[in-house]
């Protein structure tokens, strides 16, 4: 959206405006919370998904489904449903009527609510379903205009009440009306196509993404927006950018070019991997996990390979030269003064001396500590072993590290939330469930085809779409 209201005002002739602020309903939703706790308006703490997230498994963890995410993530959708669908309080639920997992997920929310009054937290749809009511107490600080865009499906009766306690207060709210028979747009024509292979189709898009792209010859022209709808994009990701960079780009497909590595693409995908997938973080996450007495031999391998540890560009060579040693010589497994000794053979003294300093401050981080202490004692370990200090950063690879420092800061804000300290097995894992629960995409420069899916395209406009999977 800034990017479009960017392209807007300079196609005006502006050459200064001030951006408007865009941020997702949950995303203000979370700034309304923090404004409330300032102004007063509320007396327990708000407390974010990912911090509710724990409490959900410190109260589901003690039944049978130990260490389930899914049954977590059941209970955490259910939860958010009975508020955004005013449903009716599950200790209000006919005993009756109830099933076996009905009483479970009863017992649960009472537990979950017990905790959050114990820790004095308010959880986000709690608050969410209060809102309306502080709103129209006027206890927040409201802008006097709302935009709303992307807003295709009917609202739930959540923020239905939302926008009505908005309104009541005098906030001007835009693009709420429904489509009507008058303002509907006008029905595109549309071709059916039909393909014996998933895999036909997809080729087909790409090539006819492609033939439009090659049509136009300025690629930023808003002239040349085309979309790809994907419905099951997330279950079909790699396969799709597999088959547009074979249809766009035959030398480089030809070559396997990595993904990750930089370069121009004219398409750009909505949908992103979960963050400990992408190189940089899945590389601290080893690092972070390294047992100083027992280092399997790929994961020195691993380490003596990153790119992002500093001294690779003048010691690329060498640490090349010690995995091939220890591949001749080391058993399965060696130790990290075996590892500093291996490096050293092969003049890789740079990496060496990082190891050597990361074994000391290892040895110091063994006692249990707060999440926020464990991010300050995370962050000291990486910055001894130099990482993010190697090889330059491409663009994409900036945006992975700054997701990586927003995760760590969520990370350190559990200290809301857990009873105690916590040992470092614990923290490390709560750390990976994290990076793998977090989806990054690197943000689109102005790619002319966008590759989405049915959830990221509703509200969007284009000149031309291909909807896949019908």
């Amino acid at each position: 959206e800034k990017r479009r209201d960017a392209e807007a005002r300079v196609a005006e002739g502006a050459q200064a405006w001030r951006a408007p602020e865009v941020v997702s309903l949950s995303a203000w939703l979370g700034k309304l919370r923090g404004e409330a706790l300032m102004a007063g308006a509320i007396s327990s703490v708000p407390i974010s998904a990912s911090q509710a997230r724990l409490l959900w498994q410190q109260v589901i963890d003690t039944d049978v489904f130990v260490g389930e995410p899914r049954v977590h993530s059941l209970a955490e959708r259910a939860w958010r449903t009975v508020h955004e669908y005013g449903l009716q309080h599950p200790r209000d639920w006919p005993e009756p009527l109830l099933s076996d997992d009905s009483r479970q997920f009863r017992e649960w929310t009472a537990r979950f609510e017990r905790l959050c009054a114990e820790r004095g937290v308010i959880d986000e749809w709690t608050f969410a379903t209060a809102l309306p009511k502080l709103i129209a107490a006027h206890r927040i600080k409201l802008p006097d205009r709302i935009e709303l865009t992307g807003f295709e499906l009917q609202p739930t009766p959540l923020q239905a009440s939302i926008f009505e306690a908005l309104e009541s207060v005098g906030v001007e709210i835009l693009g709420l009306k429904p489509v009507t028979a008058d303002t509907a747009p006008e029905f595109p024509q549309m071709t059916l196509h039909t393909f014996v292979q998933p895999d036909d189709e997809l080729r087909a898009a790409a090539e006819w993404a492609r033939t439009r792209v090659e049509a136009h010859s300025d690629h930023n022209s808003n002239e040349s927006t085309i979309a790809v709808v994907v419905p099951d994009l997330a279950g079909r990701l790699a396969r799709v950018e597999r088959i547009f960079r074979q249809v766009f780009d035959p030398p480089g497909f030809a070559l396997a070019r990595n993904s990750a590595e930089p370069g121009p693409e004219p398409w750009h995908v909505s949908l992103g991997l979960p963050l400990a997938q992408w190189s940089l973080a899945a590389d601290a996450l080893l690092l972070l996990g390294l047992d100083p007495a027992r280092i399997d031999q790929p994961t020195a391998g691993r380490v003596l390979a990153s790119p992002y540890l500093a001294g690779i560009d003048s010691e690329a060579r060498r640490r090349a030269d010690a995995t091939a040693g220890l591949m001749r010589w080391s058993p399965f497994e060696i130790t990290a003064f075996e590892l500093v000794a291996a490096c050293t053979k092969s003049a890789a003294n740079k990496l060496g001396t990082q190891l050597n300093a990361w074994r000391v401050k290892r040895a110091e981080h063994r006692s249990p500590a707060w999440p926020s202490e464990w991010v300050a004692r995370f962050q000291t370990e990486l910055e001894t072993l130099g990482f993010g200090r190697g090889r330059a950063l491409e663009s994409r690879e900036f945006q992975v590290l700054a997701r990586w420092h927003e995760l760590l800061e969520e990370f350190g804000a559990l200290d809301a939330v857990v009873a105690a300290p916590i040992p470092r097995g614990s923290a490390l894992s709560l750390l990976a469930e994290r990076a793998n629960g977090a989806t990054f995409r690197e943000r689109n420069p102005g790619c002319p085809v966008e590759i989405l899916g049915v959830e990221e395209a509703l509200g969007s406009r284009f000149n031309s779409m291909w909807i896949a999977t019908l």
